[in-house]
C-alpha cells in the first residue's frame, strides 16, 4: 500500500488525517466513510505484511466481518470474499474469540492454514487499495468535508 504515491495524494492527506483523529480501535463512533477508509487500509496493511495469519492474530470473526463489508462499499468485492472465504477455513466458520486459545489453534494448525489462506493472501495483495480508496474519496468527497475541517482543506474543498 502507497498512500503517499504521486498518483493518489489525497488518499495520504485523507489518511493521515483518518489517522490522526480516530483510534483504530473505536470505529464504531465515527462516520461510515471514516470507518470504511481505516478499516481497509489497516486490513490491506497488515494482509500486505503477514498474509491473513498475521490478521487473525490480532482479529476475531466480527472483525473480519466488518472489514469485508468495508471493502464490499470501497468496490473491491474480491478483497471482501477473501476475508468471509478465510473464515470458512476455521471449524465452525469462525476462529477462536479468546486471543489465547486462537494464538494457539494458529500455531498448532500453521502449515494448513498458511496453505489454506495463500490464495485469499494473494487476492488482498492482487488488489489496487490506493484506487479503490481514491475512488471512495471522490465519492464520498462531501460527507468527508462535513465531518471535519482537516478533510476540506485535504479535499481541497475549502
Amino acid at each position: 500500500m502507497s498512500d503517499e504515491g504521486p498518483e493518489y495524494p489525497t488518499v495520504g492527506a485523507v489518511m493521515q488525517i483518518v489517522g490522526r483523529r480516530l483510534q483504530p480501535s473505536s470505529l464504531d463512533d465515527v462516520s461510515r466513510v471514516e470507518a470504511d477508509l481505516l478499516a481497509t487500509a489497516t486490513a490491506y496493511g497488515v494482509i500486505g505484511n503477514g498474509g491473513l495469519m498475521s490478521w487473525y492474530e490480532r482479529k476475531v470473526a466480527t472483525a473480519t466481518e466488518k472489514v469485508a463489508a468495508s471493502f464490499d462499499r470501497l468496490g473491491m468485492p474480491a478483497v471482501a470474499e477473501a476475508m468471509r472465504a478465510s473464515l470458512r477455513v476455521f471449524p465452525d466458520g469462525a476462529p477462536p474469540e479468546d486471543l489465547a486459545a486462537r494464538n494457539l489453534y494458529l500455531s498448532a494448525n500453521r502449515e494448513r492454514l498458511e496453505e489454506s489462506f495463500r490464495p485469499l493472501d494473494e487476492a488482498v495483495w492482487a488488489a489496487d487499495w490506493d484506487a479503490a480508496a481514491m475512488a471512495y474519496i471522490d465519492a464520498h468527497r462531501a460527507d468527508l468535508a462535513s465531518i471535519a475541517p482537516e478533510y476540506a482543506a485535504a479535499l481541497r474543498l475549502q
